[in-house]
Parts: C-alpha cells; structure tokens; sequence
C-alpha cells in the first residue's frame, strides 16, 4: 500500500482567489509578451510546431495562453513514486499529499567543532541506513550530501544514488549533472523503480540547452522531475513576492510545456525555492519569513493548476550548528507549508545554506515531522472521539479516566510521542548526565546503524549496480573528467571502503 500525506483541515490560502487570479495572470502575461529565451533549435522549432511565435535568431519563444494551458491539462496531478518495497511508494499529488524528504548539503559537519568535513563512503551509506529507519520520512531527497571523500566530481551522484538504492528501501530524488542522468536512468531501471530528478530553468526566463535536452531526455524515458528556478529576490527576480512568484511560475510553466509537448502525461512537478537577498553582502538568505510566504503562496496558485509541487527552502537554515536557530528557521517553513499544502517539504537534515548536513540533525528532524504530521491529520469527531458515554459514566471528580479503555485505545492515535527528544522530570534529568537533544539524537543514529538493516538487493542486483557503476567511471575517466590522480585516489577509496558496510 502506497504512502500518502494528507491534511484533516482546509489548507491554508494565504492570497485570495482575486491576487491568485492576478499572479496567474501575470505569469501568462510574460509567458506572452516577454516570453523565453531558449538556447536550443530543436525546442524552439518543436514549440513553433505547436503555436509558439519563435525567433530563431534571437533564440527566444512566446508562449500563446492556449499552449500553455492545453500542456497544463496534460500534466498529471498525481502519481506513484515507486520505491524497492510497495510500503515505501509515494503517491505524490496536488494538494492534499504533505511528504517529506531529506535535504541536500555538500558535506558533513563536525559535531563538536561544527566545521564541515567531507564524509567517508562509509558515512554516506550510515546515512542512508539512518533515513531508511526514519519513521516520519518518506523518501530520500537528492544528494544529501555531494559524494563523498575519494570520489570524483564528475561521479559524485551516481556514487550517491548508489548508496541509496543499497542502503534503503525508500523511494528516491536525486540532482544531475553533466550527463549523469544517464546512469542515473540505468541505475533505477535495473531496480524497477522511479527515481525523481532535477531540472533547472536559469532565473530570469532562460533555457539553455542542456536543460532542454535533460527534459526531453527524461520524458522520453518516463522519468519524474522537478522543474525549480529558484529565483533570487531583487537579483534573478525582482524584489517583491508577487513578481518573483509570478516570473518564476513562467519559467516552470514553460518548462513544463516544452515537457508534455515531448510526451503528452510526463511526471512533473513544480519546484519551489525562493531566497532573498542580502542586499549588504550580495549572499542569499535561507529560511525567511517572507521566502516561507511565497512558497506558501507558490503552492497555493499551483493547488489551484492541480499539479503536484514541492517546497525546497525549509531544508537549511542559515545557522551553522544543530541549535535553537537552526530549529525555528526550519521548523517554521516546515508547518507553513505543510499548511499551504505543499505536494512535498524538503526538510530533515539540512544545516547550513546548502553547504552542510548530518544524519544526526534529520534523527531530531524526524521528532519535529511527526509532531507536524500529527497536527496535520486534524481532529476527529464521532462517538468514540466525542466519548459522551464515558464522561457520563466517570461523573465527577475525584473519579478519572486513567484506568479506562477508552484512554489505552485512543492514547496513542490523539498524541505524539518524540523519539529522540529529553522528556524526564528534571531531578531524573540531572542525576542522568545532563543529556543534551544532540546527545539523544548520537545516541539513537550509533541504535539504527547498530540494529536497523534495509532489505538487502539480491545479488543479481548488486551486480547489476557495480557494473552500471563501472561503466560509468570508465565513461568519465575516457572523456577526461577523472584525472590519473583522482583515479588513483578513487580506487584506493573502493577497494579500502568495501561495501556492504554492516
């Protein structure tokens, strides 16, 4: 039975339908007017072929409101994101579908001195044994980390779906670069599974080649992927929240025509990622009250074109540590979006910008998931909830409900118990050491890698994985991408760090 998110309440709009109405028109007023600049003659002449007015020369398309609303209409709203067991399959949706999933980071972090480190290999794989055993997170978003120590930058993700297609059984997302996305492909396909990849439009409105040819690439071969410009407030788009909604829609929108135009019901799903500026140091702003807005406001507009979206911003915070920062910066585009409905919340794990990450932070992560996973599912009320009988029966104080049926049956369905968090009475807490969240949380990531094992591939599929594997080092080491000393490096890595890691 596949896994589905859900909300026991109305979601959360934070524009009226009269300033949704104005963002979306907006978007179809540029799509129109200003239009896009592609840096591909294929997809210029194959969107000129369906009503688009192309300038070749200037590489540029505008898009007619009816082609984009026809690829809007042939754009799935929902879908199964398959994983190595059926448990673990992701229905994602418009609306109604809250899933979370592991953030991204290019490295580890030092626990004690909090400064990034590249992981080991064998890291990596604890790290995707440590997500496989989360209960409250669904699948496992792209990198989390990029590679790890020994391997290089061309393999970096192949490596790393690798290790998640090895070490868990969750559904997976996972980034692309160069023409990873072609191992990428083979990877899953000898799993029989769906993995989710990235495709990303340059904010403002630009299509360069390697996009247009990754989309057509992954549609072709039926894969799902994001679409996410990440517009950079009052930099890649303009300062206001209505106009970088409404430009960066544009980009996806025709992102997502060129698409449906390659194949008519190709797995798309809007991805949003707004950052702000800080105009004083020209560095983004991760985790801001106002990015939380649009992306709440993103997911609002795209509920009401019913294709599925994601949220991207709740992952990192800008602090450097696992700290009372790094809690609130996350925590609160967490709930928003979960309340605005967005199809998926990219959140567990992420540390700062998008620099670094720790299993132990997505461990603590997991607790505040649950709790929001929790509030979402609502209130239910009926006979049993209601409980008039039993309040009828018990009376008046000093009479109580502890000993009753009633309380063991519904305890745990009405409340929410964290697994790594301190909950003893303080007198228990200081004769017991003092632990701190981030001692519970070392505490249970040493208890999964000690006694958590992910279902195992068969041994048919492990050598299928190591011999895509194979090939696509070779690949890379022909085309010059892996230098005689990277090469050297990265053998001494696999054959010094065998997997599989017990």
């Amino acid at each position: 039975m596949a896994k589905e998110g859900g909300c026991g309440f109305s979601y959360l709009d934070v524009l009226s339908d009269e300033k949704a109405m104005q963002i979306q028109d907006c978007t179809l007023r540029i799509l129109k007017d200003t239009g896009m600049k592609i840096q591909d003659i294929a997809t210029l002449e194959l969107l000129a072929e369906n009503g688009a007015t192309v300038d070749l020369k200037a590489q540029t398309a505008k898009f007619p409101e009816k082609l984009v609303m026809d690829t809007i209409l042939k754009t799935p709203g929902e879908f199964v994101l398959k994983s190595r067991q059926e448990e673990n399959d992701c229905i994602i949706k418009s609306g109604g579908a809250f899933v979370s999933a592991t953030s991204p980071g290019l490295n580890s972090v030092d626990l004690k001195t909090w400064e990034p480190k590249k992981p080991t290999r064998k890291e990596y794989y604890d790290y995707m044994r440590v997500v496989d055993a989360l209960e409250y997170v669904d699948f496992i978003g792209s990198f989390p980390w990029g590679g790890f120590e020994g391997v290089p930058e061309c393999m970096r993700l192949v490596e790393g779906l690798a290790a998640k297609l090895r070490s868990s059984t969750k559904a997976v997302w996972e980034g692309s670069e160069l023409d990873n996305n072609v191992f990428n492909n083979m990877l899953v396909k000898a799993l029989g599974v769906d993995l989710w990849q990235n495709t990303n439009p340059t904010s403002p409105l630009l299509l360069n080649r390697s996009t247009c040819e990754l989309i057509k690439y992954l549609a072709e071969n039926d894969m799902v992927f994001s679409i996410t410009s990440g517009p950079s407030l009052g930099a890649t788009s303009p300062v206001t929240l209505a106009g970088s909604i409404a430009l960066n829609n544009a980009d996806i929108l025709a992102s997502n025509a060129v698409a449906q135009l390659v194949k008519p019901g190709t797995r798309t799903i809007a991805g949003g990622m707004f950052m702000l500026m800080n105009m004083r140091t020209c560095t983004p702003v991760f985790s801001n009250a106002c990015t939380f807005l649009a992306e709440s406001a993103f997911s609002q507009v795209w509920r009401r074109y019913g294709i599925p979206c994601a949220s991207n911003s709740p992952g990192w915070s800008n602090s450097k540590m696992i700290d009372y920062q790094a809690a609130y910066e996350t925590t609160m585009g967490l709930f928003s979006l979960a309340l605005s409905g967005a199809s998926v919340i990219a959140y567990a794990g992420g540390l700062s910008a998008e620099l670094t990450g720790h299993p132990v932070k997505a461990i603590i992560d997991n607790d505040i998931l649950g709790m929001v996973k929790r509030f979402m599912k609502g209130i239910d009320v009926n006979e049993e909830t209601l409980a008039f009988s039993l309040i009828n029966e018990i009376g008046f104080s000093p009479n109580s409900y502890l000993a009753e049926e009633h309380t063991l049956e519904w305890f745990r369905n009405e409340s929410f118990t964290p697994l790594a968090a301190d909950m003893l009475p303080i007198e228990k807490w200081l004769n017991e050491g003092k632990k701190s969240i981030i001692d519970h949380g070392v505490e249970r990531m040493e208890d999964i890698l000690k006694n958590h094992r992910p279902t195992p591939l068969t041994p048919s599929q492990e050598a299928d994985i190591e011999n895509i594997l194979t090939e696509a080092r070779k690949h890379y080491k022909k085309q010059g991408l892996i230098s005689e000393n990277e090469w050297n490096i990265y053998q001494k890595t696999l054959a010094s760090e065998n997997y599989p890691y017990a």
